[in-house]
């Protein structure tokens, strides 16, 4: 009977002590996979670059200022540029749609409706923020985030 050499016992030893160590580390992270632990920020860190995706139109918040009740559908389409959605059986409301995700967590939305009656414009209903508000960079807490906005007439000249 041939004995085993040591050599051969220290290297069955290293690799029993690896498969350990390896279980271990398996363990530790399988119980740090919840939200915002370290494991997470490595895994963000150590991901590929994701680019950012914006999709649908962005509305100025000037250019929502600008619009007026009574204006025709076709000087709102110079105005903010085709809707992103219209109805083909209703052509009396136009949508603008916007969403911007950042692939880190942050996902914007922003909805502008605009309703029309034989070819004007009579409302808008939406969450863009007003120019004054963009300006000054803070969303106020106290503005609910769907509205229907109060637009001025048409002036007559």
């Amino acid at each position: 009977m041939r004995r085993e050499s040591p050599f051969r016992r220290t290297k069955k030893r290293l690799l029993t002590a690896e498969l350990a160590g390896v279980g271990v580390v398996f363990a530790l992270t399988g119980c740090a996979l919840e939200q915002g632990s370290a494991f997470d920020r490595v895994a963000a860190i150590a991901s590929p670059y994701s680019a950012p995706v914006r999709q649908g139109n962005w509305v100025e918040p000037e250019a929502a200022r600008q619009l007026r009740k009574g204006m025709p559908q076709e000087t709102v389409r110079l105005l903010l540029g085709a809707p992103l959605l219209v109805d083909p059986f209703r052509n009396d409301r136009w949508d603008y749609l916007y969403r911007y995700d950042d692939k880190r967590g942050h996902v914007e939305m922003r909805r502008l409706t605009l309703f029309f009656e034989n070819g004007v414009l009579v409302r808008v209903e939406g969450d863009v923020v007003p120019a004054n508000e963009a300006a000054a960079g803070s969303q106020s807490e106290s503005r609910p985030r769907w509205q229907t906005v109060e637009i001025p007439a048409e002036q007559k000249e």
